[in-house]
């Protein structure tokens, strides 16, 4: 097949927009071209060696697939170091000023700097935390670092499985000290954001700048390390902000669903940093913390839960947090529906299905049937390549729900929707948040899904 026009192309990068995050795609798509198409074989050229192997390593089956989209063709993708982009972006770094940026007033850096970071959750406070023996290390260790930065647990490095309250207690470490210190500098990122925003700034020429961002931060809050695995640059950055803020006694509290000598592919001095302050981990809540959990989360969706109630649903679910939060959604359907209040009956029709979700846990094919079912879309189109709203919209619902409900990783999701990567998965998730918010017959679609697939 003949190169691409420079229509077709712009077609194939907002094809890839449409799959991976934005942040992602500018990040990784800025600055890239198509050298060439012939055959079953497509050339792209990028400005650097970090940059090739990076996107040939990430992002070639959606290249693939995009492509594929406007062509009909399924091309082979290979990435090469294109000398008109890396003379270009050498000039513009060039013209880069060498020197740090300025450190903002601290009145500017009560939160994360510009856009850079993640909002909080008003209601993640450590006041709303439910404590209990699963947690309480944790917990006093969270209260004890937003009063006493440094004191003693530094780094403060907060492990346990998913759904059972770690990213809580990071955003109301956040909460508290912007209380008590309103004019501290706060930076609370997921690792994530703190990757694809330190490769940014290498290929802008904006180290220094990322840098005073990290390294200027009275405290630095950091979600999902484990992300750091494998990422042999991002890692060696990282070693040093810690290293820069450790040194200069600002607090440091990183989260992740394992050990930090159980992360795979993490570097032994990375890991030696992670355990010099305290490690504490998050255990499945026991039975009294999951009643008041239950209690805690009727209150919160003012429902009236008879003790009977609460402590059926505390019995039945000994996982995690979130299971619990979606066993009183379902009490809360319930109660709607009927325009009763909730009684043993009731609940335990409401429940039914509990027992059989415990035998074994919720899969993706539960959960695509039931979206299947909901919107009227073949299971077959939720896992195809087609961008046709009708069926962009239910895919995006059911890769939500398998993150909120199950325990699986987005690129394990990612494999089941048709092949596509952990990026894809992520976007899907965070652009149903933020749509849920703006359209209230689509909150009730996947609130009305969620009940049904807990039970």
């Amino acid at each position: 097949m003949a190169n691409l026009t420079a229509e077709q192309w712009q077609t194939v990068l907002a094809e890839i927009s449409r799959e991976i995050s934005p942040g992602s795609f500018q990040t990784w798509f800025r600055n890239i071209e198509l050298i060439s198409l012939e055959g079953t074989q497509a050339r792209l050229g990028v400005p650097n060696l970090f940059m090739k192997e990076w996107i040939g390593q990430h992002y070639s089956e959606a290249i693939s697939r995009a492509i594929q989209t406007v062509t009909g063709t399924t091309p082979e993708v290979q990435i090469a170091i294109s000398p008109r982009l890396f003379q270009a972006t050498r000039q513009e770094q060039s013209r880069e000023v060498p020197t740090a940026a300025p450190r903002a007033p601290k009145e500017a850096r009560g939160g994360v700097p510009g856009s850079w970071g993640l909002r909080l959750n008003r209601e993640f406070t450590l006041n709303s935390f439910i404590v209990g023996p699963s947690n309480r290390l944790a917990f006093d260790a969270a209260r004890a670092v937003s009063d006493s930065p440094s004191a003693g647990y530094n780094p403060l490095f907060i492990h346990g499985g998913p759904g059972l309250g770690k990213t809580h207690l990071l955003q109301g470490i956040c909460h508290r000290i912007r209380e008590a210190r309103p004019n501290s500098s706060v930076l609370y990122l997921s690792c994530e954001e703190f990757t694809n925003s330190y490769i940014s700034a290498l290929q802008g020429g904006k180290l220094n700048a990322f840098r005073d961002r990290c390294r200027g931060a009275d405290y630095l809050i950091i979600d999902d390390v484990h992300f750091l695995a494998a990422k042999e640059h991002t890692q060696e950055e990282f070693f040093h902000t810690f290293d820069a803020l450790h040194n200069l006694g600002r607090q440091v509290v990183l989260s992740s669903d394992a050990h930090p000598k159980e992360i795979s592919e993490l570097s032994e001095k990375l890991q030696t940093r992670f355990v010099g302050g305290l490690v504490a981990e998050m255990d499945s809540p026991t039975f009294e913390t999951r009643l008041a959990i239950v209690r805690a989360k009727a209150s919160k969706r003012n429902i009236e839960i008879p003790d009977s109630v609460a402590e059926l649903v505390a019995k039945r679910i000994d996982g995690s947090v979130r299971e619990l939060e979606g066993a009183v959604a379902t009490l809360s359907a319930a109660a709607r529906l009927t325009g009763r209040p909730l009684d043993m009956t009731q609940a335990r029709a409401a429940l039914r299905r509990l027992a059989a979700l415990r035998e074994g846990p919720l899969g993706l094919d539960d959960i695509l049937k039931a979206v299947e079912k909901k919107f009227g879309v073949a299971a077959a189109e939720l896992k195809s390549g087609t961008r046709a709203r009708r069926v962009l919209v239910p895919r995006q619902v059911a890769m939500y729900l398998a993150r909120r409900l199950t325990d699986l990783s987005l690129s394990e999701i990612g494999r089941f929707f048709g092949g596509r990567d952990h990026a894809t998965v992520l976007y899907a998730e965070r652009k149903m948040t933020a749509a849920q918010e703006k359209d209230a017959q689509l909150s009730r679609n996947v609130e009305e899904l969620s009940a049904e697939l807990r039970g």
